[in-house]
């Protein structure tokens, strides 16, 4: 009796922590979106960015010693054209590395009506097996109703990017989320995240901003 089992397996390019600030809520920002983070989760947001903003990270995913991962990011207004925006990370030791580089736009149509793109330019190099690349288009949409609320949805690779000669679909995803502000300095973020052939992901997120220099957050994430 034989019996056979497939499963599939998305190891390059999975989603990493971008930040402490998205990580601590619990990765729920499509709707929210107001710093260079919205290259991440949602470029549309980009627009919300009054003046230059740069941001940085480097961690250890899983606190294990090779799986270092690190961007460099930043965004500006440009007059008359919205906001623009780059990304450079680099995942992994020698014998396996990713590297990323993003151009991202982010615009407005209408009053509190936003728009965004990414372009991504995804390399991938494995020691002794050769190296590959792909490109990679994501979209965003985000509404300001007003100060206090919005709601914003974005679609990741939603090109269906493919390395390895096709062999390897990179992961598709589609994001929707709240952001509501009851009190000045007090946020709630809610999304909802679909990874195609995954189940659907709730994130959670507060942020209480106590001073202009002290910011306590929490979240949560399925």
């Amino acid at each position: 009796l034989c019996s056979s089992v497939t499963l599939s397996l998305y190891s390059a390019f999975e989603p990493k922590p971008p930040s402490a600030r998205t990580v601590a809520l619990g990765e729920a920002f499509a709707g929210f979106s107001n710093d260079t983070n919205a290259i991440d989760y949602n470029p549309a947001g980009l627009r919300l960015i009054p003046s230059f903003q740069f941001a940085s990270t480097y961690t250890n995913i899983y606190g294990v010693e090779g799986l270092n991962y690190a961007n460099l990011k930043f965004a500006f207004p440009v007059k008359g054209y919205g906001d623009i925006g780059f990304l450079y990370s680099d995942f992994g030791p020698s014998e396996y590395k990713e590297t990323e580089f993003i151009f991202s736009h982010g615009f407005g149509l209408a009053e509190g009506i936003m728009f965004g793109y990414n372009l991504k330019s995804m390399g991938l190099k494995i020691k002794g097996f050769g190296s590959d690349s792909a490109f990679g288009l994501d979209l965003g949409a985000l509404a300001r109703i007003s100060e206090d609320l919005g709601v914003g949805v974005s679609a990741k690779n939603i090109n269906e990017p493919e390395i390895t000669k096709g062999n390897e679909n990179l992961s598709e995803s589609f994001s929707s989320g709240i952001f509501y502000r009851p009190l000045p300095g007090l946020n709630f973020v809610l999304d909802f995240e679909k990874i195609i052939d995954k189940p659907v992901a709730v994130h959670i997120g507060t942020e209480f901003r106590l001073t202009d220099f002290f910011v306590v957050r929490t979240g949560l994430q399925t």
